[in-house]
């Protein structure tokens, strides 16, 4: 059981730590990552601006959501912890 709940941890960590990742390169070069229809807007255009505020939005939102799964994560492996070592006093107590 124990094996399976260190797989899923890492699973989700990796779902997690990828989210977060992806989120990067619309950050770093959002222009890039217009749709044709924007990348064809002139240079300092309104609409074209609202594209990239858009883009921007959306990786901010998709980063953010990577790291408060990156924190749910780690709650849950400290807890697991926790509650590991708790079974290992009450089976200690139990001995005496």
């Amino acid at each position: 059981m124990a094996r399976i709940e260190a797989l899923l941890l890492k699973a989700l960590g990796g779902l997690a730590l990828g989210l977060a990742l992806l989120a990067l390169p619309p950050l770093l070069q959002p222009a890039r990552y217009l749709t044709p229809v924007a990348r064809a807007l002139p240079e300092g255009s309104l609409p074209r601006q609202e594209a990239l505020a858009t883009l921007r939005q959306n990786a901010l939102a998709q980063l953010s959501l990577g790291g408060l799964a990156g924190v749910v994560l780690l709650g849950l492996g400290g807890l697991r912890s926790e509650v590991a070592r708790l079974r290992e006093r009450l089976e200690e107590l139990a001995e005496d």
